[in-house]
């Protein structure tokens, strides 16, 4: 992820103002401070052409499969589900190098 992917990454970001994006309460107001809360060498991005797509299709991107579901790990604390229990998804991607044998 590089500067030029900030203003579509808050977008995206945004999303979890809603309680559908993240836990988070709101985005970071800047790429300086996305980068001060972030691990920026884990920071990527998956693309469609130009455009930064949402987490699914990245992580679908780097082999990751949908592995199960966990329901109501995650009680909202604002917007538009506040007080509601949210389920979690479950993401898994094999190693083609460790384990293998």
């Amino acid at each position: 992820m590089t500067e030029a992917h900030w203003p579509e990454v808050r977008a995206i970001y945004q999303a979890g103002d809603t309680g559908h994006a993240t836990f988070a309460s709101s985005a970071p107001a800047t790429w300086v401070a996305w980068q001060e809360d972030h691990l920026n060498d884990l920071s990527v991005v998956a693309l469609d052409g130009s455009t930064v797509v949402g987490s699914m299709a990245l992580h679908r991107a780097l082999g990751f499969q949908l592995v199960g579901l966990r329901r109501r790990i995650g009680k909202m604390s604002y917007g538009l589900f506040s007080g509601q229990w949210r389920d979690v998804l479950l993401l898994e991607r094999r190693s083609n190098r460790i384990g293998i044998s």
